[in-house]
């Protein structure tokens, strides 16, 4: 009796299992058929979905592409760049269908050039390395796909629609999240808030006056330039001193190609004939006054980048400086590319300002005749320009220009002062070795949340400058935590890198403009009357931040 149990539960147990594997076996069976009747003709609303994100993707790019000729041909380009794209991709694919017979030929005509239009659009716009660029591209894709499956289900087999709906719902809720999170600032670290919030007030050892504060000097400003300029009216036809242009060839040895002949089309100049163009902020009283050149980095060539330091030169102005904000957009980047390797020119053609600055002081006919001190000249600089101001200090002691000895330098101009804003440093390396300043004064800013120039770079060339004269000098550096790189220009802005990547930045973190700029004026204006004026009792404002606590934006200084 025993035995017989066992045998009975043997079966049974041979049987359950046998039904268990029967059971999976058409439920699957019935899962790929039903996969098989669904999605048929519903493909045919996934491929129409897909293609449409694709242009739609190519639109966003043509909206940001700015090439100068409008944003609605710019659309156009990039609709149809991505409609040529994909219909030779699909091209190429049936070719190679045609020797993968067994595949399915329609569904790899469209996935495969999908697939490769989507990694290429995240691969350049977001730098993802490509396998990550194919990851989310087939994620992208498949999700995208759901959109047009979903809504043929809708309408052509309404025996679906719970499917059909819950497809739809997944695709609208997916793209949302990506449009929200890609639409917010960021957020802050609410800790850090908490602590800077929390701050004590430390008493400054010192009583001093915000340098930040207006002069008693009335500001009056002009432009000086080519007088050709077709792009813009202020060094074109209205402006009020012209100048001459300058021989740049030298210095651009990658001003070759088709980008550069696009450059000069749009300019109306190239590098044989460069402009000196400047926005000059000037005491309207008599006077001699110090000098100071303001220079920008590299930005796209089409937004002036020049205009972004007014904040700076009206205020540096009404304080007892001659201020000119130079233009050196034309060295800029643009839609069709960057010139590269061309920092050693920004520096010759700031020192170039200076030889027409010594015309317009010299010139008696000149509204700056015997009006500017030329013992005591400061150049300032943003970005690439923050290193161009270096390679100009280093140039205007030379006799030859480093990489081509036929081209001598007469410069020696007394520039006592230099102030780098988050510069780049190694763009300009003759005979492979960084520049090496001396005997200058020098200040250093750099926002702890800058998202071009990430590093500090600008600490590399602050340990390269040394003191042996014997004179008083000095130098100092400020990390500003929440600042970025844009701030400090008021034509930049808050996102350091070009839409569509710029809109991933958390901007939740940063100082408000106002406070940036506030720092940068408190520490520009107290080291150039320090230097250039001789005001010491600023320079504890350089040794213990604290000392501006009462003025400087509350953060975190280092």
């Amino acid at each position: 009796m025993y035995n017989r149990c066992i045998q009975i539960t043997r079966e049974w147990r041979k049987m359950i299992i046998k039904n268990i594997k029967l059971w999976f076996k058409n439920t699957y069976m019935k899962l790929v058929q039903f996969a098989n009747q669904t999605f048929e003709e519903a493909w045919i609303g996934g491929k129409f979905a897909l293609i449409g994100f694709v242009i739609i993707a190519f639109i966003i790019i043509g909206a940001y592409l700015d090439t100068g000729l409008g944003n609605g041909i710019d659309i156009l380009f990039c609709i149809l760049l991505g409609v040529i794209f994909i219909f030779l991709s699909g091209i190429a694919i049936k070719v190679v269908i045609r020797v993968l017979k067994d595949l399915p030929q329609e569904l790899l005509q469209i996935i495969i050039p999908i697939v490769l239009a989507v990694t290429s659009i995240i691969s350049l716009v977001l730098s993802f390395p490509i396998y990550l660029g194919i990851v989310f591209s087939l994620i992208i894709v498949t999700i995208e796909s759901f959109l047009g499956i979903g809504l043929w289900l809708m309408f052509k087999r309404r025996e679906k629609r719970i499917l059909a709906f819950a497809l739809v719902g997944i695709t609208l809720a997916f793209n949302m999240v990506g449009m929200i999170k890609i639409r917010s600032t960021g957020n802050i670290n609410n800790q850090l808030r908490e602590y800077l919030l929390a701050m004590k007030s430390v008493q400054p050892k010192k009583n001093i006056h915000s340098p930040s504060e207006e002069g008693k000097y009335k500001v009056k400003s002009i432009f000086y330039g080519s007088g050709k300029d077709k792009n813009r009216f202020e060094y074109g036809e209205g402006v009020d001193i012209k100048t001459k242009d300058v021989y740049a060839y030298t210095f651009l040895e990658n001003y070759i190609g088709l980008k550069s002949k696009l450059r000069t089309k749009y300019w109306g100049f190239d590098d044989k004939a460069m402009p000196i163009n400047g926005r000059v902020y000037y005491p309207e009283e008599k006077g001699v006054f110090p000098l100071v050149l303001i220079v920008h980095g590299n930005h796209k060539m089409e937004e002036y980048s020049d205009g972004g330091y007014e904040y700076l030169g009206k205020l540096l102005a009404s304080q007892g400086f001659i201020v000119a904000s130079i233009d050196e957009n034309y060295l800029n980047a643009s839609w069709f590319g960057d010139l590269g390797g061309e920092n050693d020119a920004r520096a010759w053609i700031l020192l170039k300002h200076l030889d027409t600055w010594k015309e317009f002081n010299e010139d008696k006919k000149s509204i700056f005749y015997n009006k500017v001190d030329f013992n005591n000249i400061a150049l300032i600089g943003h970005s690439r320009g923050g290193e161009a101001v270096a390679t100009a200090a280093a140039f205007n002691k030379l006799k030859y220009y480093p990489m081509d000895s036929t081209v001598r330098f007469n410069f020696n101009y007394n520039i006592k002062s230099i102030v780098a804003i988050a510069p780049t440093d190694g763009q300009y390396k003759p005979a492979g070795k960084p520049t090496e300043i001396k005997n200058i004064n020098y200040l250093l800013l750099q926002g702890a949340n800058d998202g071009d120039v990430s590093v500090f770079m600008g600490s590399n060339q602050y340990d390269r400058i040394k003191f042996d004269d014997g004179k008083y000098h000095f130098k100092s550096s400020l990390y500003i935590y929440g600042a970025n790189h844009g701030q400090f220009n008021t034509i930049w802005g808050k996102r350091d890198i070009p839409k569509p990547m710029g809109w991933l930045l958390n901007l939740k973190t940063l100082l408000s403009e106002e406070e940036q700029r506030s720092i940068a004026k408190t520490y520009i204006s107290a080291f150039l009357k320090s230097t250039l004026k001789e005001e010491k009792e600023y320079i504890a404002l350089f040794k213990d931040y604290s000392e501006g606590e009462k003025f400087l934006p509350k953060t975190v200084y280092k």
